[in-house]
């Protein structure tokens, strides 16, 4: 197997949602969505890892590492802003999972 074969895509599609990890940007519908660095990274996270709910720990983590971490609520105030950003995307993108392992995951057609 290559090297190039390992490499995450230069960008996700999930509904009408696009995440180019190149430009670091999204779109919802064709139209730019204006957000912040931390609701850059956690969109990013969640693309690379479509499917797969990652808990509030976990995001916490990929969001400020393991210095000066702010409370864990930040992580659910993060996911409450991404979600009205992209109110126009397929709808609940950003799920909530109870069941089984309690975190966040990006749902939606390919």
């Amino acid at each position: 197997m290559t090297r190039s074969q390992h490499l995450a895509p230069s960008s996700v599609r999930t509904g009408d949602l696009v995440v180019d990890h190149v430009a670091k940007s999204a779109t919802v519908g064709g139209q730019h969505v204006h957000l912040g660095l931390k609701e850059y990274q956690l969109v990013e996270c969640l693309s690379l890892h479509r499917d797969m709910v990652l808990t509030r720990e976990a995001l916490l983590g990929l969001l400020y590492g393991s210095v000066d971490q702010p409370e864990i609520k930040i992580v659910a105030i993060f996911i409450d802003k991404l979600r009205r950003k992209l109110a126009h995307a397929t709808a609940h993108i950003v799920e909530t999972s109870h069941a089984g392992v309690m975190g966040f995951r990006l749902i939606g057609p390919p």
